[in-house]
């Protein structure tokens, strides 16, 4: 069974839920602030959710995203039912819809199999919180699951986990 949760929180009320919940242990954060960008294994910490204006925390479960806006902070939830989140159940919403998965590749080809991932066009590198090693010079993508109406356009979207991939283009012959 899928969930759709949705509500504004303070700031401190929201600090409070995302320290409070069990995330999956396999969880993955992303998080931004005008000084910082993080993308890294969930570390459940308050700085996570006290100093950044925007975030998502993801397994394959489920995300977990928000954003401040003025002065409280607007989460939502998208996934199997994750205990002690209480918030405001839009499910109702889901009524209809199927679910479908893609993927975006992310910047940066492997070096070899080590964890960093090269950018060629602004150089720059990267270290993405995968756990495989499999495909030298490979690449990283995000999957994503879309939900999809009857005429195949998303209504609502979540990040879902990272795979590695073979990069056909830069693999070599």
């Amino acid at each position: 069974m899928t969930v759709l949760y949705a509500q504004d929180f303070t700031l401190d009320t929201f600090v409070s839920l995302g320290l409070a919940l069990e995330w999956p242990e396999e969880s993955l954060s992303m998080a931004f602030s005008p000084t910082r960008a993080l993308f890294q294994r969930l570390e459940k910490r308050a700085e996570l959710f006290q100093t950044t204006d925007q975030g998502r925390i993801f397994s394959h479960q489920g995300e977990f995203k928000w954003r401040r806006v003025h002065r409280v902070v607007r989460a939502v939830y998208l996934g199997t039912p994750l205990p002690g989140l209480n918030m405001t159940d839009h499910s109702r919403l889901l009524a209809g819809l199927r679910a479908e998965r893609g993927q975006v590749l992310l910047w940066g080809v492997r070096t070899e199999l080590e964890n960093e991932w090269l950018e060629q066009q602004v150089p720059q590198r990267f270290h993405y919180p995968l756990n495989t090693a499999r495909f030298p010079r490979g690449r990283v993508a995000l999957v994503l699951e879309h939900w999809l109406n009857e005429h195949n356009l998303p209504q609502f979207s979540r990040y879902h986990s990272l795979a590695e991939i073979k990069d056909e283009y830069h693999a070599p012959r």
